[in-house]
């Protein structure tokens, strides 16, 4: 990530892969600072409040 410096870095989770994917998400918040980071999924989709309120590791999530 540091190297190709991506514009955006997007993951996706079901619930039980939740951590798995903030990890990656804060991963690349450290390499690429500059990437709008973005969380989608079955967990972003339904439970759309929680993901918002409880980690600052995305800027946006995609529902749906």
């Amino acid at each position: 990530m540091a190297e190709i410096k991506p514009e955006i870095a997007g993951t996706t989770a079901m619930t039980p892969s939740i951590f798995i994917a903030v990890r990656m998400l804060e991963l690349a918040r450290t390499e690429a600072p500059g990437a709008i980071r973005s969380m989608g999924g079955v967990h972003a989709t339904f439970r759309f409040k929680l993901v918002l309120s409880e980690c600052a590791a995305w800027d946006v999530i995609v529902r749906g």
